[in-house]
């Protein structure tokens, strides 16, 4: 609501969220682990780093952190979410956005090429990659030989994210996704022994807002 913000944007993709704060007033700084920014870009500050490692900023140095369509990638969520937390300034926030999580039905991320709902579950690695390998696929501004690395995260494991000590949840908005539902009905035995519930097979994202706390020293 105010210009002057410091903001970081993980897994920043095209970078054009930094180019739209930016233009509002805002600092962006935006980190990914590859960089396929659309152009126009190149006023944004951009660091290409692994977005589960330390991150090189001290703590509190940012307003708000925030992440979207990014979470699902990552190959271990609980340490970029901890960084995130680590370098928002007590009193900032942290926005998360992102979807679909792997158990959903479009989970894989598979909808360009494959346009059949839960993939992950009906078919084996091997002959979806084997179909990835005929048809090829574009993803991030470019043809790729395979699919994006999506990670298993459930959502329950997202949801004790949320839960962070030095947090104070704001907002958890669950996306469900109901409508393939006739899949798991028509094929059980694909499902079966893999210990989902309802909740892994429908809630496809997430949309969540986190306030740091501010400590009683901090107030002085």
């Amino acid at each position: 609501d105010s210009t002057g913000k410091k903001i970081l944007e993980v897994g920043a993709g095209d970078g054009m969220l930094g180019v739209a704060l930016n233009a509002f007033g805002h600092a962006t700084t935006l980190i990914d682990q590859e960089d396929w920014r659309a152009p126009g870009t190149s006023n944004v500050e951009f660091h290409r780093m692994d977005c589960c490692g330390p991150l090189p900023f001290k703590e509190g140095t940012f307003d708000l952190a925030c992440s979207y369509n990014a979470f699902e990638h990552l190959p271990d969520p609980n340490l970029t979410f901890n960084e995130m937390v680590r370098v928002v300034r007590p009193g900032g926030l942290l926005r998360i956005e992102f979807n679909p999580l792997y158990g959903s039905p479009w989970g894989l991320h598979a909808y360009r090429t494959l346009r059949m709902p839960y993939l992950q579950f009906l078919f084996s690695d091997e002959f979806i990659k084997e179909k990835i390998d005929q048809m090829g696929c574009e993803d991030l501004g470019q043809k790729r030989t395979e699919l994006q690395f999506v990670n298993r995260w459930r959502p329950s494991q997202y949801e004790r994210l949320w839960e962070h000590t030095d947090c104070i949840l704001l907002e958890c908005r669950r996306h469900v996704d109901n409508s393939n539902l006739k899949v798991v009905v028509d094929f059980p035995e694909a499902f079966q022994g893999r210990l989902l519930d309802i909740s892994d097979l429908t809630i496809a994202g997430y949309s969540v807002t986190l306030q740091k706390k501010i400590t009683l020293s901090e107030y002085h």
